[in-house]
């Protein structure tokens, strides 16, 4: 007989980061940080680190030439965040038709409009300050949240992607139900990140993106349903749980500063009187948490492969210094919005209604061919 899940005791496209020689030792300054258990005391760090990104993209006709106005790419620029200074804003080979800041989220975003061309191919570059945030919240000081105001009914509200339907409400009925202090959001907040522990498998490629997506995917095992997905689809169903809850909570996109094409997303909750705080659901269960041979063998597991954490709840409100972000958020609205309809193709979840899902890679029409990578280069420990 398998244990209580830890969650009903708590008080609680990606590219897989693999173990290697070179990272282990580009993190032994972090690592040493960690075993003198900084981390245990709020707000510590930044550890940081100088790295170099290189990209190339290129996007362009194979057979038969689409139908309609599918000349249109946007890509997200970086900007400053909790996480990362941006030191050198990103130097591009072509010019964007022209450059936004999207209104919801605040995303610096460029578009091209190649029409003329018939494709694209673009080179570019960007340099970036990266540091990690480790935390120690008090429950007992966590605040209450203004639901009022605009940021709390942005993050949580139901979107395409981060879908509030009854199968969420039936869950987080479960996990209110399951948390020793309901009425403490960063206590509840913990209690819904163990459960998706608990009940998520990691599998990549996966079904789909979004909400949807992942609760369709499902493998029972001993009377439990385990919901299957990439990091996407982890963060898609916790952030939905939260919303759920009353949580804000919203989506971090961009990968690991280390090597190249290492995507990866995560979320970010908001705590009352704290702000927002990290959470990756998919690391800490992927990289650190151990459920046991017959769990286990159910999606991926990469134990050892992320030697900057010490446990899984480590990823409960504090993050590495080995991250990059493109953008913040789902259901990004778009300019112009050209007006495609994809509904039924496999990439309708990247493009809808003239808004993306969110923005990683280039968002580009799906009958066009993408090619490209993203290369970063460690400058300054």
């Amino acid at each position: 007989m398998r244990p209580v899940p830890r969650w009903t005791r708590a008080a609680l496209a990606m590219g897989v980061l693999l173990p290697c020689a070179a990272c282990e030792t580009i993190l032994e300054p972090w690592l040493r940080e960690i075993e003198n258990a900084k981390y245990r005391r709020t707000y510590q760090g930044p550890y940081a680190r100088t790295v170099k990104a290189t990209f190339q993209f290129q996007v362009r006709v194979v057979g038969t030439e689409p139908a309609g106005d599918p000349w249109h790419l946007w890509l997200a620029l970086p900007r400053d965040t909790s996480t990362q200074t941006v030191v050198d804003d990103t130097r591009l080979s072509v010019a964007p038709t022209h450059r936004f800041t999207d209104a919801e989220f605040g995303n610096t975003i460029a578009h091209w409009d190649f029409s003329a061309a018939r494709e694209l191919a673009l080179t570019g570059e960007f340099t970036l300050r990266v540091n990690n945030i480790l935390t120690n919240i008090d429950p007992a000081r966590v605040g209450v949240y203004d639901v009022n105001s605009a940021e709390y009914q942005l993050y949580t509200r139901s979107e395409t992607m981060i879908a509030i339907n009854d199968e969420v409400r039936r869950i987080a009925a479960e996990v209110r139900a399951g948390c020793p202090a309901p009425a403490n959001p960063y206590v509840l907040a913990r209690s819904a990140f163990l459960w998706i522990l608990d009940h998520m498998a990691y599998k990549y490629p996966a079904q789909g993106a979004g909400v949807a997506a992942v609760l369709a995917d499902t493998v029972t095992h001993a009377g439990r349903t385990l919901y299957q997905g990439d990091c996407g689809g982890y963060s898609c169903l916790y952030n939905a749980i939260l919303r759920t809850l009353g949580i804000p909570a919203r989506m971090a996109v961009g990968g690991w500063s280390l090597g190249e094409d290492q995507w990866h997303v995560w979320s970010e909750i908001l705590v009352p009187g704290y702000g927002w705080i990290p959470v990756d659901t998919s690391a800490a269960d992927v990289y650190l948490y151990d459920e046991g041979a017959d769990l286990n063998a159910i999606g991926t597991k990469y134990f050892g492969a992320a030697p900057f954490a010490p446990h899984a709840e480590f990823y409960f409100g504090n993050i590495d210094p080995y991250r990059f972000v493109l953008s913040i958020g789902n259901d990004i609205p778009l300019e112009p919005d050209v007006g495609w309809e994809l509904a039924g193709d496999e990439q309708a979840g990247m493009y809808h209604d003239g808004r993306a899902g969110f923005l990683q890679v280039p968002i580009y029409h799906p009958r066009l061919e993408f090619t490209g990578f993203i290369r970063f280069e460690e400058l300054d420990p």
